[in-house]
């Protein structure tokens, strides 16, 4: 026959070239893959990524003495996120507001495609600030030494008391001011001031920086 005499090793030899160049593909796809899993997926996709976090205050009313209850304030920062978060400023802000019932319900309210209705038989007074503290990081201005970098998964908790006069108010509010970002490769110069409306505001550059500015937390006093 035509392959007769056709060396019976040259066969065997060719299918180990085979193997060995399935062996070899089969690594570099492997190795791919990890460099996808662990270099893509787990850091440079990550980096894109926008810092995040979450905000939360609960207070709690104590006991009443010389005519004043103490109120104890629980606050926390936590990243929530896939990045490195860099506080540039961090406030709270505690107000107290009287309820004024009305004899009559208030309309909704209806504009730009939205609904609103605070309160049908109530109306609620102006903020009166009752406690609160507010400051910039290093990343904000270098003079002062406090800095709050955060990693993925950290937090910062903070439990402060303060005190009230009694029946005063009918209900506390937490407002937080926060400003952060995750490009803290220089000084983003910024100022903690009291806007019009009586609340902390951080002002300064806006450039790849986030802001959270939100009422956190409520108590009745009532």
């Amino acid at each position: 026959m035509i392959f007769s005499n056709r060396d019976p090793d040259h066969g065997a030899h060719g299918i180990r070239i085979t193997r060995d160049l399935i062996e070899i593909v089969a690594i570099v796809v492997a190795g791919l893959w990890a460099f996808y899993v662990f270099a893509y997926e787990n850091r440079i996709k990550p980096s894109f990524a926008s810092p995040q976090l979450e905000f939360n205050a609960t207070m709690a009313k104590g006991a009443e003495r010389n005519g004043m209850v103490a109120v104890t304030l629980d606050t926390e920062i936590r990243n929530v996120g896939q990045v490195p978060a860099h506080v540039i400023g961090y406030a709270v802000w505690v107000y107290g507001r009287r309820i004024s019932p009305l004899d009559k319900p208030q309309p909704v309210s209806n504009r730009d495609d939205r609904l609103d209705l605070d309160g049908a038989f109530y109306r609620l007074s102006r903020r009166t600030p009752v406690f609160g503290h507010g400051y910039i990081t290093a990343l904000g201005n270098p003079a002062t030494k406090r800095d709050l970098p955060l990693q993925p998964g950290d937090d910062e908790k903070a439990r402060d008391v303060f005190f009230v006069p009694t029946h005063r108010f009918d209900l506390l509010e937490v407002f937080v001011h926060a400003r952060f970002t995750k490009d803290d490769s220089h000084v983003i110069p910024t100022k903690l001031v009291i806007g019009r409306n009586g609340l902390p505001i951080f002002i300064g550059s806006h450039d790849y920086n986030f802001d959270f500015s939100n009422v956190i937390g409520r108590i009745s006093m009532m």
